[in-house]
């Protein structure tokens, strides 16, 4: 960093220099002056640059820190064409013609010096703003990721206490009733909870794996509630589809609460999925009592993945409820896209 800052100070006082020479070059004046002031000149306004921005730096606070910058400058500027127009003097005093130009040209170069400098100055402290003002932001971008992905940790990890409530009281219940069932839904509540904890940490995953656990957790339900369940998958071909885990689970522990509730006979549950348009669509459907219901938008667990997918897609329009006639449908449709960015990430 610092070679390419002393490579840059060098190309200026080289541009500057030449600048110089060219000017001075047009009155005709003894070559050994032009060469003389042109070196004098620019290592002056290159050096005394140098010193206006380290006197720029360190102001303590952002009022008046441009009106700041800008006096700094003047007085630099105003010193370089002082000691550049002293050095002259002495350097070529015997010499009249070149005195008299040096006298004529004295305010344009007291002009050019200072807006130079001021430039300059200014300059620095709007790059330092600026560079202060990128460091905040991304402080704040930093702690709004952090409490992103904090909250998305939450929500990912709430595992419904019902489920495993509910699971180990069946266990307990068949333990007397029928010890093989217990035993066999003992092993499958095992094999979900093994298939949860790995992929606890992942933040998306292939849709076959996503639906290897759903599957699992379908199997342990279908023990506690026998033939009344049904379940019925339709996902053809769409096995490399990137989802989040853990994002269906609570919408087919919604279908299963509530479509055997006030059930007394079998109830099917569909399970089905799609691409469509860039999405994987996923849509889950269930019988309901219109009459023991709660109200629209209270099932358990839709806040939670509205908020997840808004967090994740930033889009709300991405969890659709419906009720027809007597079936409660769930579609909910993941962006391809944003899925595969965000498990390269």
């Amino acid at each position: 960093m610092h070679k390419k800052v002393g490579w840059f100070i060098v190309a200026i006082w080289v541009i500057l220099s030449g600048m110089i020479f060219v000017w001075l070059q047009q009155y005709g004046l003894p070559l050994l002056f032009v060469y003389v002031d042109a070196f004098v000149a620019s290592t002056l306004t290159i050096a005394l640059l140098w010193i206006g921005l380290l006197l720029t730096r360190p102001y303590p606070t952002n009022a008046g820190a441009c009106m700041y910058s800008s006096f700094i400058g003047v007085i630099v500027g105003l010193v370089v064409w002082y000691v550049d127009r002293s050095v002259l003097r002495l350097a070529f005093g015997s010499d009249e013609r070149i005195l008299s130009f040096v006298s004529q040209s004295s305010f344009a170069r007291m002009v050019i010096s200072v807006l130079i400098q001021t430039w300059a100055s200014t300059l620095a402290y709007l790059w330092r703003q600026n560079k202060r003002l990128n460091e905040q932001l991304m402080q704040m971008s930093d702690a709004s990721s952090m409490r992103r992905d904090a909250e998305l940790f939450k929500l990912r990890n709430q595992l419904q206490p019902h489920f495993l409530y509910n699971s180990l009281n069946s266990v307990n219940a068949l333990i007397f009733l029928d010890p093989n069932k217990a035993q066999e839904m003992i092993g499958k509540l095992s094999d979900f909870l093994r298939k949860a904890v790995k992929q606890e940490s992942e933040e998306a995953l292939l849709f076959s794996d996503e639906l290897n656990r759903i599957q699992a957790y379908l199997e342990i339900e279908i023990i506690r509630f026998g033939d009344r369940l049904h379940i019925v998958f339709d996902c053809v071909e769409i096995e490399k589809a990137m989802i989040p885990p853990f994002l269906l689970q609570p919408l087919l522990e919604n279908a299963v609460k509530f479509g055997l509730y006030g059930q007394t006979g079998q109830v099917q549950i569909s399970f089905s999925a799609k691409f469509s348009e860039g999405n994987l669509i996923v849509t889950i459907s269930n019988p309901f009592d219109a009459e023991f219901r709660p109200p629209k938008g209270t099932g358990f667990g839709l806040e939670g993945i509205n908020r997840r997918l808004y967090l994740l897609y930033g889009r709300t329009d991405l969890l659709i409820t419906t009720q027809v006639d007597h079936t409660f449908v769930t579609q909910i449709k993941i962006p391809q896209n944003h899925a595969q960015s965000y498990i390269d990430r």
